[in-house]
């Protein structure tokens, strides 16, 4: 389903998919210099009333008529206890496990007339082993990578990630070292360096009935409700869902 969305925004592939330059941490932090920010300050609970909604800090409390809830499902169903059925149920939502390696080589492919223009690939499950999709950056920003080279991120599959979440960073790397192999011959003798990035909670899941739910949740929310929730849970499970979904909430609390 997420393979078709991707297809019908793309026009069926006849428009072009586009990227942030200086990469996806570049809209959050754009977006925290124009706003008031408190970092180290963990929300321990939000309490809603009729009169408005209550953030308890470790050392404060914050009052505000209105709060988007932008947080992974757990940490939300964690702060928020007071949820209603339909809130409870989406807070449930499960995540699999994510393992990126990033691999920075002197080799590129781009002169290969099956990889023009592909800036992302996903594994046939028959054929899948450790990974299950990669990522071609330069095909996203030939400035990304040095000229001649290319970084791959190479995403290992739901089920490995969690058996391999605590390894180490070569054992990961020389899991999916045959994977890697056979898909991009050359690309590990040239290696330059890698890098493991971990998420235990890295992709939503959808399970049976969760699309109703969301349905049903922007249907029924009452317009001067005082909590709304908002991230990679609620929608789609990227970043430009991520975003709808929190000016969605947005929005509505402006209009009611």
């Amino acid at each position: 389903a997420c393979a078709l969305a991707v297809l019908a925004m793309t026009a069926n592939g006849r428009s072009k998919d586009l990227t942030l330059a200086r990469g996806n941490d570049s809209l959050p932090r754009a977006m925290a210099a124009r706003v008031e920010l408190k970092l180290e300050a963990p929300v321990q609970a939000v309490e809603a009333t009729p009169d408005g909604v209550t953030v308890r800090l470790p050392s404060e409390t914050v009052r505000a008529d209105a709060v988007v809830l932008a947080t992974t499902a757990s940490a939300a169903a964690r702060i928020y206890r007071a949820g209603d059925r339909i809130e409870r149920e989406l807070m449930a939502t499960p995540y699999g496990s994510v393992i990126k390696v990033g691999l920075a080589t002197k080799r590129d492919w781009s002169d290969d007339p099956g990889l023009r223009n592909v800036w992302a690939m996903m594994i046939p499950r028959g054929e899948r082993r450790q990974i299950v999709s990669v990522t071609i950056e330069s095909a996203k920003d030939p400035e990304r990578v040095l000229k001649g080279g290319e970084m791959l991120n190479l995403f290992v599959t739901p089920d490995n990630a969690e058996r391999m979440m605590d390894w180490p960073d070569e054992q990961v790397v020389s899991a999916v070292a045959a994977d890697v192999e056979r898909l991009f011959p050359g690309a590990l003798a040239a290696k330059q360096f890698t890098r493991v990035v971990r998420w235990r909670e890295g992709m939503p899941k959808s399970p049976v009935g969760r699309a109703r739910a969301l349905a049903e949740y922007r249907r029924t929310r009452p317009r001067d409700a005082r909590v709304w929730l908002a991230g990679d849970y609620m929608g789609m499970p990227w970043l430009e869902s991520a975003i709808e979904t929190g000016t969605w909430a947005a929005s509505r609390i402006v209009e009611g």
